[in-house]
């Protein structure tokens, strides 16, 4: 299940370009960005496989 704060820290890597600097925005440190990041990549593959399997 994708979570708000995997999306939130995915914003943060896009508005600030590295992992680094989202890290800093959200007052994380920077694995658990790298962390919500692959979670996010892994829960969005998960949910596009559902989605194609029902279409």
């Amino acid at each position: 299940m994708i979570r708000f704060r995997q999306i939130e820290s995915f914003r943060s890597l896009i508005m600030t370009g590295t992992s680094v600097g989202a890290a800093r925005k959200l007052h994380v440190t920077q694995p658990a960005i790298s962390r919500l990041i692959a979670d996010l990549e892994a829960d969005w593959a998960s949910a596009s496989f559902r989605a194609s399997a029902v279409a």
